[in-house]
């Protein structure tokens, strides 16, 4: 199923691939923009391309659906190099090591 997901993701736009790996993921709109801390009319919008979509907001949907950053943006048009995936990822994977670290110090 992973690998189908991947597939059908490939021309998608990165709000099409918010709304795919959502539903995917059995999640509502009402659970995913509660997480990220809007209303679900301003989630919905996100959803449909409407409203620009903050790089907090994004990092905090790519660890809500727990994919990485970069996984939006293969094959997509937008992005014209592989610096900013090399950042996002980064950013990602530092915010997982720091959690990490904090539910091991409240043990």
């Amino acid at each position: 199923m992973k690998n189908d997901i991947l597939l059908l993701l490939q021309n998608m736009e990165i709000h099409e691939k918010i709304r795919t790996i959502r539903q995917s993921k059995g999640f509502t709109q009402d659970y995913v923009a509660e997480k990220i801390g809007i209303d679900t009319v301003n989630y919905g919008r996100i959803e449909r391309g409407q409203a620009k979509l903050t790089i907090e907001r994004f990092l905090k949907i790519s660890e809500i659906f727990e994919v990485k950053p970069a996984l939006f943006f293969s094959e997509n048009k937008e992005v014209g190099s592989n610096e900013m995936l090399i950042l996002l990822n980064k950013i990602y994977e530092t915010e997982q090591e720091i959690l990490k670290q904090m539910k091991n110090e409240d043990c």
